[in-house]
């Protein structure tokens, strides 16, 4: 598990592959492009995985018990951390979402640019 509240997405590594994307031109361009949505796709695919997994874990942890004090200690000494992290995971993720439809219109646009260029987009899952 990743420490609490940390988020395994990185926003400018995925605006830089768009930006690269979005320059990619000339001789050798269609197998660039190729490399860059390999490269997008697998950090992605990354990513995804990784929220998944965390948010999975802290579903588990936040389940409340049905007594009040128990409520009151289990609130005080264990879930606020996880609720926490739980809360910035979910945020990860909204944030990743909105990366992957830059990098997609990036990628669409380069594709059309490069008329000549067929390219695979491999899944992001």
């Amino acid at each position: 598990m990743q420490p609490q509240g940390t988020a395994p997405v990185n926003p400018s590594y995925i605006a830089n592959l768009t930006a690269r994307i979005n320059g990619i031109q000339g001789t050798g361009a269609c197998a660039e492009l190729q490399a860059a949505v390999n490269e997008a796709a697998a950090s992605i695919n990354a990513g995804l995985a990784g929220i998944r997994a965390e948010i999975a874990h802290l579903e588990s942890l936040i389940v409340m018990p049905t007594n009040l004090g128990g409520v009151i200690t289990w609130i005080t000494n264990f879930a606020q951390p996880y609720v926490r992290a739980y809360n910035t995971y979910v945020g990860q993720l909204a944030t990743l979402l909105s990366e992957i439809s830059a990098l997609e219109s990036a990628i669409g646009n380069a594709a059309a640019r490069l008329t000549s260029c067929s390219i695979t987009i491999p899944p992001m899952t």
